[in-house]
């Protein structure tokens, strides 16, 4: 799943502009990558089918994202509905066999799913308002090319380019 692209939300998103920043949409729209569509539909139909649904991703909120995401973009979330969670950090045979025999109740984990829902929508959200200020900025002072900036991305490139300038000045 991933968040749909500014253009999507309003047609003045579409191409860059410095007028048309900040981008803030009312709602955040998540949407099935195009080459995942055959797939997503077999799994949306799976899960609407079942009355137990067991997420079993990995065990942090990264993985409650994934589960999440796809069980409401399936519009499989009703009350009527059984969830429950798989929570193991091994892949050993009698660690999964311990794991489905003490499953946890499933929505003890959402909060996982909030707090990534709310980090991707902060990174969505630096991505799509920092990159095309910056570049748009230094196009009109001669400088060429697209830079893309973002929340984890930006301060490491920073630390490469430290790391790279002290190696410099001890040549």
């Amino acid at each position: 799943m991933e968040l749909a692209e500014p253009g999507h939300y309003d047609e003045k998103w579409q191409n860059w502009k410095l007028e048309s920043l900040p981008i803030f949409p009312d709602r955040y729209d998540f949407e099935v990558a195009k080459d995942k569509g055959k797939q997503f539909k077999i799994v949306a139909e799976l899960l609407k089918k079942a009355n137990t649904i067991i997420v079993a991703t990995d065990s942090d909120r990264e993985g409650e994202n994934i589960a999440w995401s796809i069980i409401h973009k399936a519009n499989a979330f009703s009350k009527d509905k059984t969830f429950k969670r798989l929570w193991i950090n091994s892949l050993e045979k009698d660690v999964i066999r311990s794991g489905f025999q003490n499953l946890q109740p499933g929505m003890n984990y959402y909060p996982f799913y909030q707090e990534a829902q709310t980090r991707q929508i902060a990174d969505w959200l630096i991505g799509m308002n920092a990159s095309p200020l910056y570049t748009l900025n230094l196009q009109q002072k001669g400088v060429q090319g697209t830079f893309s900036l973002g929340r984890v991305q930006t301060p490491t490139l920073y630390l490469i380019f430290q790391r790279q300038e002290a190696s410099i000045k001890v040549k």
